[in-house]
């Protein structure tokens, strides 16, 4: 149950807070939905501990090693918002800061100040079909970005898949 799940994770984080702070739960709560597709591309990943109710995620895949695709669409989302990248450990150092900057002048230039701008702006950064100019570098980054995370969450799943 909801209930349930929100007191393993509460146990969990008392019994060993160094070791369980990141416990995330996945539930099927209505003030979770927003970050559901957050939680479940992360679940996947090397360390990652996730307390899911049965009715959390409604059959979606957890991949193992982590969902590059949304994994980078967070990271640009964040970005857009001026928020720090939370694991910089997924891409070079000159990639995260060409990144970065971009981000930063694109959400100056747009008047990125909700998370729903910076969802629509990273939605159209990720598909395939033609998009402004004002934001054509920004999807090039994006591109090398989600490769340098795919490579790196190939890696993590090897991990994975040895434990």
């Amino acid at each position: 149950s909801v209930d349930d799940s929100e007191m393993l994770a509460q146990r969990l984080k008392e019994y060993d807070p160094t070791k369980f702070s990141q416990v995330q739960i996945l539930n099927a709560k209505p003030e979770n939905l927003r970050i559901e597709s957050k939680i479940i591309a992360n679940a996947g990943r090397l360390g990652a501990i996730t307390v899911a109710t049965n009715m959390a995620g409604r059959g979606t895949d957890i991949v193992l090693g982590g969902d590059a695709k949304a994994i980078t669409s967070e990271l640009l989302e964040n970005l857009l918002l001026l928020l720090p990248p939370q694991d910089q450990n997924l891409l070079a150092m000159d990639t995260m800061t060409q990144l970065v900057e971009e981000a930063a002048s694109i959400a100056q230039k747009l008047q990125i100040t909700t998370e729903d701008d910076a969802s629509q702006i990273t939605a159209l950064v990720c598909e395939q079909s033609k998009i402004p100019n004002t934001i054509l570098p920004l999807r090039t980054l994006q591109r090398k970005a989600l490769e340098e995370i795919k490579q790196n969450l190939l890696e993590e799943r090897k991990k994975v898949l040895d434990l």
